[in-house]
C-alpha cells in the first residue's frame, strides 16, 4: 500500500534532485518530508483515535462511495445538498486517487504529509532568493511540532497548502508575464473552489503586491488586478450560499464576528471566547497553559507561546537597532508587504474564532508567515550591503 502512495513523496524528491543545490540541503528537505509525513500520520491516528473521526466521513467515506459507485443515490443526493465547491471538490480529487490507487487513510497521511512539505519548501524557496533566512527561521517552518501535525489534516489542507505554497512561489520569484500570470489566475480559482474565503485571504495581499510592483507592468498587473477583484467578489457570494440560514439569522440578530464565528465554528472541546478589541488578537495564541484541557492542548500552548515570544522579542529587536530603515527595505517592499498584510488579515479575522481547537488547524496558513515578516533582504538584492549573511544569522 505505501509503496504506491510512496510514489508522491518520491516524485518531489526526485524533482528536488534534478533541480539541484547541495547536499546539505536536499539532506534537510529529506529530514524535513519524512518529519512531515511521520506528522501526518500522527494526525491521521488522532483523528481515528480521539476527535472521532472529524471530516473522515466527508473525504473518506464519501470519496471511497464515489470511487466504488456503489451509493450513486447518496452521492447525487449529497451533490444536490451542497453547493459544487468545497466539500464537494476534495472528495472528488480523493475518489479520484481511489480509483487507481489503494483505499487507504494512511495513504493520504502520505499525501497529506508531502503536501505540507510542499508548503513548507515552497514559502522558504519563495523568500530565499530575496531575503536571508536564519536556520531558525528554516528549522522553525519545517519542524514546528502542532502546526506541523495540524498541516498534516486529511481533507481541505492536502489541495490548499500545495496551491497556496506555489502560489506565492510564482508571485515572489517570477515577473508578470502572460504565462505566469495565467498559473496565478488559475491556481487562484483552484483555491477558490476548495476553499472560497482561502481565496480572500490571498487575494488582498497579492493587490497589495501588484500595486507595489513596477509600472512598466501595468497592463500586466491591472488584469491580474481585475481578475482577483472578480474572484473576490464572487467568493463573498458563495461563502453566504455555504453558510446554513440559522447561521445567517444569527448574524442579523447579533451582529458581530464572534457571534458569527460561534455559529459556524461550533461544538469544539475547548471553547474560549475572545478578548476585548484590540486584545481579541492574542486569540491567534490561544489556549495558554492555564487554558489547556489535554496534552495536546498543552503542547501546542507552549507552542504558540514561543511563537507569541519570538514575534514580541524580533519586533523590539529590530525597532531598537533601526533595522527598519526604508532604504533597506525599498527593493523588496511587495512581498514584505504580501507577508504583513496575510499576518495582519489572518490575525484579525481568526482573533474572533471562540474555537481554539479548531482554529489551531487555520494556524498552518498563516503561522509562517509571523516567522519570515523578520527576515532581511539579501545582501546581494541591496546597493548598500550594509548586513551581510553572518550577521543575520545572529539575529
Amino acid at each position: 500500500m505505501f509503496v504506491f502512495w510512496g510514489l508522491f513523496p518520491l516524485l518531489v524528491l526526485i524533482s528536488l534532485l534534478v533541480k539541484g543545490g547541495s547536499a546539505r540541503a536536499f539532506q534537510l528537505n529529506l529530514i524535513a518530508m519524512i518529519w512531515k509525513i511521520f506528522a501526518a500520520f500522527i494526525c491521521a491516528w488522532l483523528i481515528i483515535n480521539v476527535w472521532n473521526f472529524g471530516d473522515l466521513p466527508t473525504y473518506f467515506t464519501l470519496s471511497k462511495e464515489i470511487s466504488s459507485k456503489c451509493i450513486l443515490s447518496y452521492h447525487e443526493n449529497f451533490c444536490e445538498s451542497y453547493p459544487k465547491i468545497g466539500i464537494y471538490v476534495p472528495s472528488w480529487v480523493f475518489a479520484l486517487l481511489f480509483s487507481f490507487m489503494p483505499v487507504s487513510i494512511y495513504g493520504l497521511a502520505v499525501l497529506s504529509g508531502t503536501a505540507s512539505f510542499l508548503f513548507s519548501y515552497f514559502l522558504i524557496s519563495a523568500m530565499r532568493q530575496h531575503f536571508v533566512l536564519s536556520r531558525l527561521q528554516i528549522i522553525s517552518i519545517y519542524f514546528i511540532p502542532v502546526t506541523s501535525i495540524q498541516a498534516g489534516y486529511i481533507g481541505k489542507e492536502t489541495i490548499l497548502l500545495p496551491l497556496i505554497g506555489w502560489f506565492i512561489y510564482r508571485l515572489f520569484r517570477y515577473s508578470f508575464t502572460p504565462f505566469n500570470l495565467a498559473l496565478l489566475f488559475f491556481l487562484l480559482i483552484s483555491v477558490f473552489l476548495v476553499r472560497p474565503y482561502q481565496a480572500i485571504f490571498l487575494a488582498l495581499p497579492t493587490a497589495a503586491f501588484i500595486l507595489l510592483s513596477s509600472f512598466r507592468k501595468f497592463k500586466y498587473c491591472a488584469l491580474l488586478g481585475i481578475l482577483f477583484l472578480s474572484v473576490l467578489s464572487n467568493s463573498w457570494v458563495q461563502i453566504f450560499k455555504i453558510i446554513p440560514w440559522s447561521t445567517a439569522q444569527k448574524l442579523a440578530e447579533f451582529g458581530d464576528p464572534i457571534s458569527f464565528f460561534e455559529g459556524v465554528y461550533h461544538g469544539g472541546s475547548n471553547m474560549l471566547r475572545p478578548y476585548p478589541e484590540p486584545f481579541h488578537l492574542l486569540q491567534n495564541f490561544r489556549p495558554f497553559f492555564w487554558e489547556t484541557n489535554g496534552m495536546m492542548s498543552m503542547v501546542a500552548s507552549l507552542e504558540y507561546l514561543l511563537l507569541l515570544s519570538f514575534i514580541l522579542v524580533m519586533s523590539v529587536k529590530f525597532w531598537r537597532k533601526n533595522r527598519f530603515s526604508p532604504h533597506m527595505f525599498r527593493s523588496e517592499q511587495k512581498r514584505l508587504i504580501f507577508i504583513w498584510t496575510s499576518c495582519l488579515l489572518y490575525s484579525l479575522v481568526y482573533g474572533y474564532s471562540s474555537n481554539v481547537n479548531d482554529l489551531s488547524r487555520r494556524h498552518v496558513y498563516y503561522y509562517p508567515f509571523f516567522i519570515l515578516g523578520f527576515s532581511l533582504p539579501n545582501s546581494q538584492q541591496r546597493n548598500n550591503g550594509i548586513i551581510t549573511h553572518a550577521q543575520a544569522e545572529k539575529i
